[in-house]
Parts: C-alpha cells; sequence; structure tokens
C-alpha cells in the first residue's frame, strides 16, 4: 500500500468509528452505522481495506457497547472482514446489486448461524410456561411473543 491509499484508509476507519458512535435502538440491543464506509471502502479501495475498516469498526462499536458478548466479538469481527472482502470482490466485478443482496443475506442471516449454536435458541423458545416467561406477560413487555397464545390487548 502506498502513502495515499493508507490515509484515505485512515479516513474510513475514522468514519466507521463515528458511525459506532451513532446507535438505533432496537429489539436486540442497538445497531451501530459501523458498517457503511467499510463497503464504500471495499468498492473504492478494494476487498482488503474495506475488510480492515469492517473489522475495527466493528470491534469499536462492540466496544462502546460494553462487549457484551466478550471475546465473541473477535470472530464477529472476523466474519465481518471476510464478508466485506467478499463483497468488494463480488462488487466489482460489475454486479451491484448482487454484492449488495449478498451483504444483506450475510450479514442478517448467514453471519448470525453460528451464535445459534453457540449462545441457543434464547427466546425464540417462548411458550409463557417457564417463570421469566409469566413475570415477562405480567409486565406486559416480551421481545418475542407466541401471537396464538397470548394477546396484549
Amino acid at each position: 500500500m502506498n502513502a495515499k491509499k493508507i490515509n484515505v484508509l485512515a479516513i474510513f476507519i475514522a468514519i466507521s468509528v463515528i458511525g459506532a458512535f451513532i446507535k438505533i435502538p432496537s429489539f436486540i440491543g442497538s445497531v451501530a452505522l459501523d458498517s457503511a464506509p467499510s463497503l464504500i471502502a471495499g468498492a473504492l479501495l478494494g476487498g482488503l481495506a474495506g475488510g480492515i475498516v469492517a473489522a475495527l469498526g466493528h470491534l469499536v462499536s462492540a466496544y462502546l457497547g460494553g462487549l457484551p458478548l466478550g471475546m465473541l466479538h473477535l470472530f464477529i469481527a472476523v466474519e465481518m472482514f471476510l464478508l466485506v472482502f467478499t463483497f468488494s470482490k463480488i462488487y466489482q466485478t460489475g454486479n451491484s446489486i448482487i454484492s449488495i443482496l449478498f451483504f444483506v443475506l450475510g450479514n442478517g442471516v448467514i453471519l448470525p448461524l453460528p451464535f445459534l449454536y453457540l449462545m441457543g435458541k434464547g427466546l425464540l423458545h417462548f411458550d409463557g410456561s417457564s417463570t421469566a416467561d409469566r413475570s415477562c406477560i405480567e409486565r406486559h413487555y416480551c421481545p418475542v411473543v407466541n401471537a396464538k397464545a397470548y394477546s396484549f390487548s
């Protein structure tokens, strides 16, 4: 890498860190805007640069969020690196729509799959039979609700 490319890479990493500070609340915690600069860096500078921005952006975002998954964030950073690297390679072939669809599918469906095995189903098994489920129903706040069994009208 030449000096100009390293400087541009540093700017993209800085923009990714700024995006990591912007948290959008969601039912799974929060969603940060740290991956958008990595996609642009991957499209403009290549897969390696985009992957570096994605990995560092995720690590900073996770750090700012208190590292809720601990050391698993390193695994997620590697996943993000590989996802953006692959996105960049597909994008550089001229298939921009396919690369965007690949990123959305990869980030939303494929990358979380190892955590289903590592962490279990969590609230996907909500049937109202446990004490925690009943407490959730009594407070009228449940992230996941079995609609056919419970109605909060």
